[in-house]
């Protein structure tokens, strides 16, 4: 019985590594998105340590998946450009930028 507790643990473990390193593949390199207003927010999600604080800063913009930073949706108007611009100025790490034309 022991034993089989003992497979149980590390088999799901070995899921939950796997899972995470997948999930984090996907999102992984430079985040950006262009909506065809030629406005560009990007995050170096290299670079980026996973604290959070631009989605505090931009919920509507910035989304937080498995301690990896990814852009939702491009800002709409000037209000969200301000939470973006917001966003790049507490980012810690300074993996965010942007080009609002």
């Amino acid at each position: 019985m022991k034993t089989i507790i003992s497979l149980n643990k590390k088999w799901l473990l070995t899921v939950l590594v796997f899972s995470s390193l997948l999930v984090t593949y996907k999102v992984s390199a430079n985040s950006n998105y262009e909506d065809g207003t030629g406005d560009t927010v990007t995050v170096k999600t290299d670079d980026c340590n996973g604290c959070g604080e631009c989605v505090g800063d931009a919920v509507d913009i910035f989304g937080l998946s498995n301690g990896v930073v990814y852009i939702k949706r491009q800002p709409k108007n000037y209000n969200e450009r301000e939470m973006v611009h917001l966003a790049i100025v507490n980012c810690p790490f300074k993996c965010i930028s942007a080009n609002f034309d």
